[in-house]
């Protein structure tokens, strides 16, 4: 059975697993983020969601609040829900960008 290469959107999926354990595997537990390397890993790769939080401590209420299980760790699910709501605010600042609300039809 021939593979077929990876579509876009699964590359993107892939691309998201890579680099959430790019910074998982620096302390403790391989595949959780600690503290530390979720900072570091928002720091890298969300540069402008960070930019626009008015809440110094922004990073550590997120972790808070992603940290289901209260384990100090962000596990990838725990970490995904960071990444759906990002792209859900991505999306609706799309829409709004485009004000006349076809920003995603083809004219």
């Amino acid at each position: 059975q021939v593979k077929m290469s990876p579509t876009q959107m699964e590359s993107c999926m892939e691309t998201v697993v890579n680099i959430f354990h790019q910074y998982s595997v620096r302390q403790d537990h391989f595949d959780k983020l600690s503290k530390k390397e979720m900072s570091q890993l928002v720091h890298k790769q969300f540069p402008n969601w960070l930019k626009e939080q008015k809440n110094p401590k922004a990073i550590e209420e997120l972790f808070k609040q992603l940290d289901q299980d209260q384990d100090n760790q962000l596990s990838f699910g725990e970490f995904m829900v960071f990444i759906c709501k990002l792209t859900i605010a991505t999306h609706e600042h799309i829409h709004q960008e485009g004000d006349d609300g076809h920003a995603h039809h083809q004219h």
